[in-house]
C-alpha cells in the first residue's frame, strides 16, 4: 500500500485572515501558502495556469467577430464605466425596423443609422443560444441598451457602458424563444435626433450538449450529526443542477442589468452509479473518524487520505470527489469549503475536488442560514470548473476574476446587499455583481453566472481541457458490473474447516468492503474492513459452525465457516 503523510504537502499550512463575512472559501489562502511553503510545485501549478488560460483565449464559441478586442474591452469595464444613471430606460422608444435574430454563428442583423430614442424588433431569438447587442466601435453618442420582450411587457437586460468610447454591449442569452424589442438610448435615457449609430445583434454561442460529470461525496464524520442523511446529499445535488442549468427559481430577482447577462453553464450532476471498479454505487461513501475536525487552515490534510482519518478520493479524472466533514467555519468566521482550481487539481490529484463543512452543504439536516441554501457548494464547484473569485482576490480594484462582464469590486460582499450596491471600483449603477454564485453574499442573494464565466468553465472540460475526462465517464451509468448472484464469485474462504486462523479472498477489490463473522445467535463476534485483495484473520473462537459476511455498499454474501 502505498504511504502517505503530512510531509508531502507542506504547503497546507494555512493561516486563515479574519473577514467580516460568515463565509469563506479557502482556495485564495490555499494557493498563497503553497507560494510560499513549496516554490516548485507553485511553478507547476502556474505553468498549469498559464496553460489554461491560454485555452479560454482559444475558445471556439466566442468572439466571433472581435476576439482581438478582449483586453481593452475589459479593462475599460473592470474601471467602473461612465454610467451615473440610476434606473433603467423606459418602453417609450418610436419604432426603427423588424428584422429576424441570426442563424449562423457568427452572422449578425444590423440596424444601419439608428437614432437615440428609437428600437427595433428581433424575431425568433432563440433560448439557450448567446447574442452579442453592441455598439462597440462606435464613438458617435453616449449610448445605452436595454432589451423588452416585443410589446414592453418585460425588462430582460441593460447595459451602459461596457465598451471604450461610452457604447453599450449585452451577452444575452434568453429563457425563452420570441420575439425581443432593443431600444438605443443616449445617456441619460435621452433621445439623439442628428446623430445616428449602428446597432448589431450577432449570433456568437450555440449550445453544446450538456454534459453530465458524476460525483461522489465521501461524508466523513465524527458524530452521527456530522453524519448527514442521503437526503440532504441529494437536496445539494439538487441545487447544483439548478444552478448551472439557471432553472433555480432565486434568478428571477436577479437585477435586470445583470440578469440580462446571465446564462446556462449547461453543466448536470449525478451520484455516481459505478465506482472506479464498475460495481453498483450510490455515489455516497460514509467512513467514521476519530478526529473531531478537519483543521484545514492549521495544516492538517488528513481528510483527503484514508490512513490519516480521512478517505482516499476516487479517481479525479472520471469523478467530482466532494468530502462533507466538520470544518473550523461555523459558527464563527472561517473556512467552509475549498474548491481546486483545474490547474491546481492537475498538480496536486489526491486533493481534486471540493471540501466543505456539513452545516454549508445542501438545504436540510445540518445546513444552518446563512449558508442553507446550497450555494456554498455551488461557489465551489466553479473553482473546480475554473473560475475566480469574482473580486479578483486583491484589493484597490486591482483584481480580475477574467471575465469582463462581471463588474469590478474592491472586496467580497457578505450579507444580503440591496441593489445598487456600488463601492470604490464600480461607483455607478448598477454597481457591484453582488448575486453572482462566485461572490460571498449570502445563500439567498446569489443566483447566476455570467456567459464569460462559461467560457471559462468550458476550457476546463471541452476541447480537451484539463477535466475533459469527466465528460466522456461512466460513472453516471448504471454498473454492467457483478451485481446480486455474480457477487458471490469474488470471495471466498480457506481453508474452511480451520482451526480459526484462514484468508479471505476477493477476486477484484471492490468498493469499501465490511467483513463480519456472526455466531448462531445473530451476533457479531468480529468485525473488519478488507483493504486488500486478500486478508488473514486469525479469530480465537470456541468450535462450531460460524457465518461469514462480506457486504459493499449495495450487495452482500454470506458463506458458512466452520471452526474445528
Amino acid at each position: 500500500m502505498k504511504k502517505r503523510s503530512l510531509f508531502l504537502f507542506p504547503f497546507l499550512i494555512l493561516t486563515f485572515t479574519s473577514l467580516a463575512q460568515s463565509e469563506q472559501c479557502g482556495i485564495t489562502t490555499f494557493i498563497n501558502n503553497i507560494k510560499k511553503s513549496n516554490p516548485e510545485l507553485y511553478a507547476k501549478i502556474k505553468q498549469n495556469e498559464k496553460e489554461y488560460e491560454k485555452k479560454v483565449r482559444e475558445s471556439n464559441i466566442t468572439f466571433v467577430s472581435d476576439k482581438n478586442s478582449y483586453e481593452s474591452k475589459k479593462f475599460n469595464h473592470r474601471n467602473g464605466g461612465l454610467s451615473s444613471i440610476q434606473s433603467l430606460c423606459g418602453y417609450n422608444n418610436s419604432y426603427f425596423g423588424v428584422g429576424a435574430a441570426p442563424t449562423v454563428l457568427g452572422g449578425s442583423l444590423v440596424a444601419n443609422n439608428i437614432y437615440g430614442g428609437d428600437y427595433i424588433t428581433v424575431t425568433n431569438m432563440i433560448a439557450g443560444r448567446t447574442y452579442r447587442i453592441s455598439t462597440c466601435g462606435n464613438n458617435d453618442f453616449d449610448t445605452q441598451i436595454t432589451v423588452y420582450t416585443s410589446g414592453g411587457t418585460t425588462c430582460v437586460a441593460f447595459n451602459d457602458d461596457l465598451c471604450q468610447n461610452n457604447q453599450a454591449e449585452i451577452y444575452f442569452t434568453p429563457f425563452t424563444t420570441g420575439n425581443y424589442d432593443i431600444l438605443l438610448d443616449e445617456y441619460d435615457c435621452q433621445s439623439t435626433f442628428i446623430v445616428s449609430t449602428n446597432l448589431i445583434v450577432e449570433l456568437d454561442y450555440t449550445p453544446d450538449p450538456i454534459i453530465t460529470i458524476p460525483v461522489v461525496v465521501h461524508v466523513v464524520w465524527n458524530s452521527t450529526t456530522q453524519n448527514i442523511s442521503d437526503a440532504q446529499i441529494n437536496s445539494q445535488i439538487n441545487v447544483l443542477n439548478q444552478d448551472f442549468r439557471r432553472t433555480n427559481t432565486s434568478i428571477s430577482s436577479a437585477p435586470i442589468p445583470f440578469k440580462g447577462f446571465s446564462t446556462d453553464m449547461r453543466y448536470q450532476f449525478c451520484l455516481a452509479q459505478q465506482d472506479p471498479n464498475g460495481y453498483p454505487t450510490n455515489g455516497i461513501t460514509r467512513t467514521f473518524t476519530n478526529k473531531t475536525l478537519f483543521d484545514i487552515p492549521s495544516g492538517d490534510s488528513s481528510i483527503w487520505f484514508s490512513s490519516l482519518g480521512g478517505q482516499d478520493s476516487w479517481d479525479r479524472t472520471k469523478y467530482l470527489n466532494i468530502w462533507v466533514c466538520n470544518l473550523p467555519g461555523i459558527p464563527n468566521p472561517g473556512l467552509i469549503g475549498v474548491g481546486t482550481f483545474p490547474w491546481l487539481g492537475l498538480a496536486v490529484p489526491a486533493i481534486d475536488g471540493v471540501v466543505a463543512d456539513y452545516q454549508a452543504f445542501g438545504t436540510m439536516g445540518t445546513a444552518v442560514a446563512p449558508t442553507n441554501l446550497g450555494k456554498n457548494i455551488t461557489h465551489e464547484v466553479g473553482h473546480y470548473l475554473g473560475l475566480r473569485h469574482i473580486w479578483g482576490d486583491e484589493a484597490n480594484c486591482a483584481g480580475s476574476d477574467s471575465c469582463f462582464d462581471t463588474p469590478n469590486q474592491t472586496i467580497s460582499s457578505s450579507g444580503t446587499p440591496t441593489f445598487p450596491f456600488t463601492d470604490v471600483c464600480s461607483p455607478n449603477y448598477p454597481g457591484i455583481m453582488f448575486n453572482n454564485f462566485m461572490d460571498y453574499s449570502d445563500d439567498i442573494s446569489k443566483n447566476m453566472f455570467t456567459f464569460f464565466q462559461f467560457v471559462r468553465t468550458d476550457a476546463a472540460i471541452r476541447n480537451g481541457g484539463i477535466r475533459a475526462s469527466l465528460a466522456t465517464s461512466p460513472g453516471c451509468i448504471p454498473s454492467t458490473g457483478f451485481y446480486e448472484n455474480n457477487f458471490n464469485d469474488f470471495f471466498t474462504i480457506f481453508p474452511n474447516p480451520s482451526r480459526g486462523k484462514f484468508i479471505i479472498t476477493q477476486q477484484k477489490l471492490i468498493n469499501n468492503p465490511v467483513m463480519e463473522i456472526i455466531n448462531v445467535l445473530g451476533e457479531v463476534l468480529y468485525s473488519s474492513k478488507l483493504k486488500d485483495t486478500k486478508t488473514e484473520i486469525n479469530l480465537s473462537i470456541p468450535p462450531g459452525i460460524y457465518l461469514v459476511k462480506v457486504s459493499s455498499e449495495h450487495n452482500f454474501v454470506i458463506r458458512k465457516m466452520i471452526i474445528d
